[in-house]
Formats: C-alpha cells, sequence, structure tokens
C-alpha cells in the first residue's frame, strides 16, 4: 500500500488516482461510493506532508508459540486477542 500511495504522490495529477480509484473498485468490495473514495483521494494529493505509520496484527509482544502441538503435529500460536484490538484501535484512531 505504501508503494502505491508513493506512486499516486509521484505523479500528482488527478487522473492517476482516478485510475487507481477505478481500479481498486473492480478489484475489492467496500460500503463507500466511488465519488466518496475518490474525493478522499484528491485530498492526499493537496496535504503531501501526511503522516503514515507502518503496522502488522500480531503485534510484537502480543503472540506466542504453543509448546505444545495440535493434532496435525503443526505448531500453535496463541493470539492475545485484547491487545491486538487496542493496538489496531490506537493505531487506526491515534488515541
Amino acid at each position: 500500500m505504501l508503494a502505491i500511495f508513493k506512486k499516486i504522490m509521484s505523479a500528482r495529477d488527478a487522473q492517476t488516482i482516478s485510475e487507481f480509484v477505478g481500479y481498486a473498485m473492480n478489484n475489492m468490495q467496500t460500503n463507500m461510493q466511488p465519488a466518496k473514495i475518490l474525493s478522499l483521494a484528491l485530498m492526499t494529493l493537496k496535504n503531501p506532508d501526511l503522516n503514515i505509520n507502518q503496522g502488522r496484527v500480531p503485534a510484537d509482544d502480543t503472540w506466542k508459540e504453543d509448546a505444545n502441538l495440535d493434532e496435525d503435529g503443526e505448531s500453535v500460536f496463541v493470539l492475545d486477542f485484547e491487545k491486538n484490538k487496542e493496538y489496531l484501535h490506537s493505531g487506526l484512531y491515534m488515541d
């Protein structure tokens, strides 16, 4: 996603953004209308100094490998869902 963002920002034109929105709408499901997505994308052009943070789930220190194997002999990872939920919430809402 960051590479796509950088490519669009380096082009800095509405046509590139419009083409990307059209492509994205044909390859994903969302309840947002294309016009709203395009509007948000065009706002991005006006603010090139956006702060983009990256993360992953499960977050560091929110999972562990269980020493026991499952019935198929495969490793089992135990996730702390509450910590990951808090991590996602704080990253999305910046609190």
